[in-house]
């Protein structure tokens, strides 16, 4: 049987070198397109996503071959609102529509996206407007996309354990504990987790699931902010 064909945006570090992971385990050909490269991939192409070439660089790689899966989890670390529009959301429909010919019957794009969106906390105005606008995106090709069945969902995880803040967890016990507390599962979610939502979506199980957005906190942005702040102030966190 050939190997199911799955892009992973972003699969060098945090959330995405979690999903190359576990999209390889199920015997997937992988393809990372970040900054960095992963060696756990089957190929890596290494461009920046603001690059003029991307596309052009893109179109000469991936050529006509089918598209199974298609993932952006990339991060932006930088201050410059031009260029976080240009990583996070233009890229994003960008390659949508260079690959519209090269997906499979069933394909499944997902984008990830943040908790964050459901409320204001202390990051930057350019963070929101760029997380939303992801969840926009992939809300509008669930409707407007129609060729071959591709479907689009949005994953939405809440803060969570990955190979670059382990180490962090591990030695503020004070905080891992209060965010241990304020989780109705009573446990921090982690990048596996994220990924084995992606491999769901990305599967046969999830054909009818289209223009979803999905949580992944245990529960956590159900936590009303004034029974919060009244286990606070009774010291039950």
């Amino acid at each position: 049987m050939k190997k199911k064909l799955s892009v992973v945006i972003g699969g060098s570090k945090g959330h995405g070198l979690e999903i190359v992971n576990e999209l390889k385990a199920r015997g997937d050909h992988i393809i990372n397109i970040s900054r960095s490269k992963n060696n756990k991939a089957n190929e890596n192409i290494c461009i920046d996503l603001a690059s003029a070439k991307l596309l052009n660089s893109l179109k000469n790689k991936i050529k006509s071959r089918k598209i199974d899966s298609l993932i952006f989890s990339q991060k932006y670390r930088g201050t410059n609102f031009d260029e976080e529009i240009k990583v996070m959301v233009k890229s994003c429909k960008d390659i949508v529509l260079l690959f519209k010919n090269n997906f499979n019957v069933n394909s499944s794009v997902v984008f990830l996206s943040t908790t964050a969106i459901k409320r204001i906390a202390d990051q930057d105005i350019n963070y929101y407007i760029s997380q939303v606008s992801r969840n926009i995106i992939s809300k509008f090709f669930a409707v407007k996309f129609n060729k071959n069945k591709v479907r689009f969902n949005t994953i939405l995880p809440s803060r969570a354990i990955k190979k670059e803040n382990k180490k962090y967890f591990i030695k503020n016990k004070k905080e891992r504990k209060k965010l241990i507390k304020i989780n109705p599962l009573n446990t921090i979610p982690t990048s596996k987790d994220v990924a084995m939502l992606v491999n769901f979506l990305t599967s046969e199980n999830s054909k009818m699931i289209n223009g979803e957005t999905i949580a992944v906190d245990g529960g956590l942005n159900l936590y009303g902010q004034e029974q919060l702040l009244n286990d606070y102030n009774q010291k039950k966190l």
